[in-house]
């Protein structure tokens, strides 16, 4: 594509070059959504906490690369950046995940999930006093998606499901209690 794009800049008043061109672009974002809807199917498929941490990463990168050119994408990108995080999460990968929601979090979408993960992705590294701003910015505001009534119920059971997997740092459990 890359090469065409240069020819078409050349020598514009060629339109076999642009139609090449426009037919490479359609091939490639053919093969884009391909890609996009056999990672969310390897995803929905596989058990493995590892393997779906890399598909996301790939989903990530892809999703990446189509909401740079189209706005529709945004939304989707937003998500999986936070799925990406939250499998983190369970990996140890507490860096990695903040840096994901910090990227989600500068999108133009919102996603009432991105403070739940952004939470504990800081406290698990130590960072405490920018966890409680997490915590007490947005705890007792209503959580406007699934079954919970707030934030603090959101993170409460996120809680239980890190110390049911063993993930919280021996260092910082006495900040999980206090928080």
């Amino acid at each position: 594509a890359a090469i065409w794009e240069k020819l078409v800049l050349i020598a514009p008043q060629y339109a076999e070059f642009q139609r090449f061109l426009s037919l490479i672009q359609e091939r490639i974002q053919k093969l884009e959504n391909l890609t996009i809807l056999i990672l969310q199917y390897q995803i929905q498929q596989t058990k493995d906490t590892t393997q779906i941490y890399a598909y996301y990463a790939a989903l990530v990168d892809t999703l990446r690369s189509r909401a740079s050119q189209q706005f529709r994408y945004v939304e989707d990108l937003s998500q999986s950046l936070n799925s990406h995080a939250w499998y983190g999460l369970f990996l140890g990968e507490f860096a990695q995940a903040e840096a994901l929601i910090q990227e989600a979090m500068g999108l133009p979408y919102k996603n009432s999930y991105l403070p739940t993960n952004l939470a504990p992705a800081l406290l698990f590294q130590g960072k405490k006093k920018e966890a409680l701003k997490v915590y007490a910015s947005c705890r007792n505001k209503p959580f406007e998606v699934g079954s919970y009534k707030t934030y603090a119920d959101a993170f409460l059971d996120d809680m239980k499901a890190f110390e049911k997997a063993g993930i919280i740092p021996e260092a910082y459990k006495a900040d999980v209690e206090e928080v």
